[in-house]
């Protein structure tokens, strides 16, 4: 029974060490090639969805900072068009939620356009990816990770946790500063718009940052309201964390 339980012992200290390891060099090796620079598979499935080819690197012509951003596929035409009367054909590729829309509203429709992969990121933030799949691991049980740096964490990630990294730490720049409206309809159709602008500081992608330098603060964000008039004025600041054992999240709230 002893040498049971050290052998057990010993494989739960392999599985765990594991669950926090970098990717080997060969598989990093892959990001590029069959792979995308962020991990994603690069060919097509030979129906539907296209090869990835590098997705949109530049504006489109005539595009200023500050405008809206135009539609790059314009003079698409959608391939089909699912509505109530044959939503039931499609079932297998809807949500629970979508599904009740078409059930409870006549007039709901949902227009099918053709599949593109257009995302695309800075070079340097491929470039940084890479580096990371080799060095980045996971702490304190999956809550933390440390040797990162502006990159994606993960790109060929190994479990749950990691994927989770992945979109916390997906590329935002250094900075941001943007208007957001929030609806949320009534089943009548009426609504009330929030209006809110919400700026960011992310310390994780300024270049020459690593996990290791900046406090254990992902980015801090803040959000003002500013319509309607009875929540004007309300402020949200966050401080984001890259490790919420031993830097957890903070928020204060202004009423």
């Amino acid at each position: 029974h002893k040498s049971m339980l050290t052998a057990l012992v010993g494989t739960g200290l392999i599985l765990s060490q594991a669950t926090v390891a970098a990717v080997s060099a060969d598989k990093a090796a892959q990001l590029g090639k069959n792979l995308t620079p962020t991990g994603a598979e690069k060919a097509g499935n030979g129906g539907a969805i296209p090869a990835w080819t590098g997705g949109i690197t530049k504006p489109p012509a005539g595009y200023k900072t500050g405008m809206f951003h135009p539609d790059p596929f314009a003079s698409d035409k959608a391939e089909f068009t699912i509505t109530p009367a044959n939503y039931t054909k499609y079932a297998d590729q809807l949500t629970v939620g979508q599904e009740a829309m078409f059930a409870k509203y006549k007039t709901f429709k949902m227009d099918v356009y053709p599949t593109r992969r257009s995302g695309s990121f800075p070079k340097r933030n491929y470039e940084m990816t890479f580096k990371n799949a080799t060095t980045c691991t996971l702490v304190s049980g999956g809550e933390g990770i440390k040797n990162c740096a502006e990159g994606l964490p993960f790109p060929i990630p190994q479990n749950g946790h990691e994927v989770i990294w992945n979109h916390k730490l997906k590329y935002k720049a250094v900075s941001f500063s943007r208007f957001a409206n929030q609806a949320a309809p009534t089943a009548s159709g009426a609504y009330t718009l929030t209006i809110l602008q919400e700026d960011a500081l992310g310390l994780y992608y300024k270049p020459g940052n690593t996990t290791e330098n900046i406090n254990g603060i992902l980015l801090y964000f803040k959000q003002v309201v500013l319509g309607p008039a009875r929540l004007a004025g309300q402020v949200l600041l966050v401080r984001e964390s890259l490790n919420s054992v031993t830097t957890p999240r903070k928020a204060w709230v202004y009423n």
